[in-house]
């Protein structure tokens, strides 16, 4: 069985350091800023922001799992694995 780590919060949500998951979601009332820092996410799992959506994955490659959302607010979304692989695997993205 694989890890899952979810994040919920009420606010804008920043990092402070690598965040490093098999499996990952984060669902925010705020937008989502993971972009100043090279993360080692190997599947982002149904996700969701009030605001942007924003990931730096290094040159890892990663894996959308489930849908991405961010429609209710007109968000932005930015993904960015650098080198690496993405694949939607037939996930929605649905941005502003």
């Amino acid at each position: 069985m694989y890890a899952y780590t979810y994040v919920t919060s009420a606010g804008n949500v920043t990092q402070s350091g690598v965040i490093t998951a098999m499996n990952f979601s984060i669902s925010s009332s705020g937008s989502v800023d993971l972009s100043t820092q090279d993360n080692l996410i190997i599947c982002l799992m149904a996700s969701s922001a009030e605001g942007d959506f924003s990931l730096n994955n290094g040159n890892t490659s990663f894996n959308l799992a489930g849908t991405l959302d961010t429609s209710s607010s007109n968000g932005d979304i930015t993904l960015d694995c650098g080198t690496g692989l993405f694949s939607s695997a037939s996930q929605s993205i649905t941005a502003g």
